[in-house]
């Protein structure tokens, strides 16, 4: 039952990863609802400007990522790339991926202890 439990919980996990990334698409400040949209590329975009307003989307344009990091721009807004499922929220941690990987973990756990 535990082998069982544990290899459902990788094949979800490596489905999660495996899938095109859905990113949070969106403007903060414009009084709109976030959507999620699944992006044709493989990197999801937060960019904070001086002012505090934050763009939310997919590196579709132009593409800018080629890794999950951080930069700052010659206009001192800053840009981050990520590559998991809604991982350009404003709470990076919690995406998708991360909570059924801990929780098949915890899970995983508990059966074999």
């Amino acid at each position: 039952m535990c082998r069982i439990f544990s290899i459902f919980s990788f094949l979800t996990f490596v489905g999660f990863s495996l899938a095109a990334v859905r990113c949070y698409k969106g403007f903060s400040g414009d009084g709109r609802a976030f959507k999620d949209r699944l992006c044709t590329t493989d990197f999801c975009l937060k960019t904070t400007e001086r002012d505090g307003g934050a763009y939310y989307g997919c590196d579709d344009f132009t593409p800018f990522c080629t890794r999950d990091e951080c930069v700052t721009t010659s206009r001192n807004a800053e840009v981050c790339c990520c590559s998991t499922a809604l991982c350009n929220a404003s709470i990076k941690f919690w995406n998708p991926t991360t909570i059924s990987l801990i929780l098949s973990l915890l899970i995983s756990y508990f059966f074999w202890n």
